[in-house]
């Protein structure tokens, strides 16, 4: 379903919009029998003539070295004791070990380690982690160390060169393959993470010498965008800067936002464990600087 020979705009041009958007409205509605069955419909929608290939547009996002990533980790709640437990090491502060990813996400599978960060908003790693309205959670602030390009699902722009005749076609491709990326999980991961799994696998999977993760629009913020990476490629290319421990809100103006209360830079030489101190102290001011804004308690 790749498509390194341009093969995207001629599937364009064949595409029936009418059925197109029939089948693309009719999808959610028919729960499917199996997961083979999911993908089997999903390219039934966008096949552009019954039983010929479908070549999607791939494109990539190219961020600077010093792009801030962050990404949001639940903690148990309770009263505050140090150390924490769960935020007290190097491993804490990157993804789940193989053995322990249980779940599907958005593009893992069960067993497979992905990190999921969010460009540049730390509020839309918040709402990505799903950290409930007063419970606590670890904000993990990672900084690129070289420029990186991840391979963009889903993207606003248009690939060079498309005409200009063919771009509602566009446009409706990329909405249904928006959808299925920034769908609520609803407990039937058959509709969600089997799907956007599976895509991603067949069509957005470049090769590690080209790219250096994927970037995919977020449910949260119509305009915020989540990076995904497998490991050796996100401590090949990221640092970690420091870690927040806080507590999620929400404000009726703002949105989702949050208090900052400990701050760490993560151990030092020759340390065991993290050193937290609070809002106001060096660590916040010179790593999280943006907590005087991200904090309703500020």
């Amino acid at each position: 379903m790749r498509d390194p020979q341009g093969n995207y705009f001629s599937y364009l041009a064949k595409l029936d919009l009418a059925r197109f958007e029939e089948r693309r409205r009719l999808f959610w509605g028919d729960p499917p029998r199996d997961d083979n069955d999911i993908y089997a419909r999903y390219l039934d929608v966008v096949g552009a003539v019954e039983g010929r290939p479908v070549a999607l547009c791939i494109m990539g996002s190219t961020y600077p070295a010093g792009w801030t990533m962050w990404r949001a980790r639940q903690l148990q709640g309770g009263a505050l004791t140090l150390p924490i437990a769960e935020m007290n090491g190097d491993s804490d502060v990157w993804e789940a070990p193989a053995d322990r990813v249980r779940y599907r996400g958005r593009l893992n599978d069960i067993g497979e380690s992905i990190l999921y960060c969010s460009v540049g908003d730390a509020a839309v790693a918040m709402v990505e982690a799903r950290v409930p309205v007063g419970s606590q959670f670890a904000l993990i602030r990672y900084e690129t160390t070289r420029s990186i390009t991840l391979t963009s699902i889903a993207g606003d722009a248009p690939p060079p060169g498309l005409p200009e005749g063919l771009l509602t076609a566009h446009r409706a491709v990329v909405a249904f393959n928006r959808e299925i990326f920034t769908r609520e999980f609803d407990g039937r991961d058959n509709l969600t993470y089997v799907l956007s799994n599976r895509l991603v696998k067949d069509s957005y999977d470049l090769p590690d010498e080209l790219v250096d993760g994927w970037t995919f629009p977020s449910i949260a913020r119509g305009s915020g965008w989540n990076a995904a990476f497998r490991p050796a490629k996100a401590r090949g290319c990221m640092r970690v800067v420091g870690v927040a421990y806080c507590t999620a809100r929400s404000s009726a103006l703002l949105g989702p936002t949050m208090d900052g209360h400990l701050f760490s830079s993560g151990p030092g030489m020759g340390q065991v464990g993290f050193r937290w101190s609070g809002m106001g102290g060096p660590v916040q001011v010179s790593l999280f600087p943006e907590f005087r804004k991200l904090s309703a308690s500020s």
